[in-house]
């Protein structure tokens, strides 16, 4: 019931959203909760060791292939310049220290990304050890680059390269909550993004990171821009602080001439023209571009695109007043009557310059349901007493 156009887009009285939203995470509570269970079942099934197991499991009916993130519980003590991970047959898997959510020293809760191959329906087992030989060489290291122009804006050098950067706006949006009679949002533009200078957060062999602020009118921006280590694709992770109204924010993404887009569909694939019609979208999007390249576009978080022939533009954000069936009439407005899509907000995008439908069905899987972690430390001694 909760997708439902009447439901979803703040087309509820904003009373109403208290009992959605907590069936909602009922519903996610329960989910997690019996895969959870089942992974700790398994765990709690393997005999002792005296080394620290990392469990790791997926539940898809399709092989994994990509990468994890985990803050593993290190007894107070620092992960060691010669710890490593290695798998059931004793090969080291390569591994990164990135920053932590918590405010920590880097080492003592450290947060290690690595890649996982893991068949369907399987586990797989990775032990905290000390190396006793040199680290795997990584072929192809992560690459990316980030410069603010002399104009203020933002270039992205990935492997070398220049990429298309995309870019984002506020949109004017005068449109009610369901946008009645509106095919296309083509408003004025009301702001860009005054960019600040990019940091470099992480700067290794599997991960190179970057993250940039923004003020894009009264709204705050945050972006870390990600290249992962033999990835064909940049990764962006948005968060976004709006406090609009009656304005949309929007991505676009220049790619060249498109001709016409393959979006993902419940259930499916639609090819639709370049007409700059607004559509509904799930996870991922296909460019055809004059010349005969493809490019694309997961984005599990985004609901809403266009495109014309110049551009991908992506529908993030819109603020009308809640529950207003019909913009243009004459009407009180009290402190009763709220704003939506106020506050805090988080978007995920991978950019592939070059792709395929089944390559993006894929990946927007792999990101909705990713493997999960469990630790197991049964028989092994204390951190304090005994050497891995």
């Amino acid at each position: 019931f909760s997708h439902f156009h009447d439901t979803i887009g703040g087309t509820c009285l904003p009373s109403a959203y208290a009992q959605v939203e907590a069936q909602l995470g009922y519903s996610c509570a329960v989910a997690d909760e019996a895969l959870q269970y089942a992974l700790r079942r398994h765990a709690v099934s393997l005999p002792s060791d005296r080394r620290q197991r990392l469990i790791i499991g997926n539940y898809l009916d399709k092989p994994f292939k990509g990468w994890v993130e985990h803050e593993p519980w290190l007894e107070w003590t620092e992960w060691q310049p010669d710890w490593c991970l290695i798998d059931e047959k004793g090969r080291e898997v390569p591994h990164q220290l990135l920053g932590t959510e918590a405010v920590f020293p880097h080492n003592s809760s450290p947060r290690l990304l690595f890649p996982m191959k893991i068949p369907a329906n399987s586990f797989r087992i990775l032990r905290i050890a000390r190396r006793t030989k040199p680290a795997p060489v990584i072929k192809t290291p992560a690459d990316l680059e980030i410069e603010k122009t002399a104009a203020g804006d933002i270039r992205l050098l990935f492997a070398g390269s220049d990429f298309p950067v995309p870019q984002l706006f506020a949109i004017c949006d005068p449109s009610d909550t369901w946008s009645h009679d509106v095919r296309s949002y083509g408003g004025a533009l009301k702001a860009r993004v005054r960019w600040s200078k990019p940091v470099c957060l992480d700067r290794g062999p599997l991960l190179r990171a970057w993250e940039v602020d923004g003020r894009l009118g009264p709204n705050v921006i945050h972006c870390e821009w990600r290249a992962y280590a033999g990835e064909q694709f940049l990764e962006l992770r948005l968060r976004a602080e709006w406090r609009d109204f009656r304005s949309l924010l929007r991505l676009s993404w220049n790619m060249g001439d498109i001709r016409s887009h393959v979006d993902g569909v419940a259930g499916g694939r639609l090819t639709r023209p370049s007409t700059g019609l607004e559509y509904p979208v799930q996870d991922w999007t296909l460019l055809n571009i004059a010349g005969g390249s493809a490019a694309g576009v997961v984005m599990p978080d985004t609901t809403s695109m266009s495109a014309t022939t110049g551009e991908l533009r992506l529908t993030l954000l819109r603020s009308p007043y809640m529950a207003d069936h019909d913009h243009d009439q004459p009407k009180k407005i009290t402190g009763r009557q709220r704003v939506s899509d106020q506050g805090a907000h988080e978007f995920l995008f991978r950019f592939f310059p070059s792709a395929t439908p089944s390559m993006l069905e894929n990946q927007a899987l792999l990101l909705h349901r990713p493997p999960l972690v469990a630790e197991l430390t049964r028989g092994m001694p204390w951190r304090g007493q005994a050497r891995q």
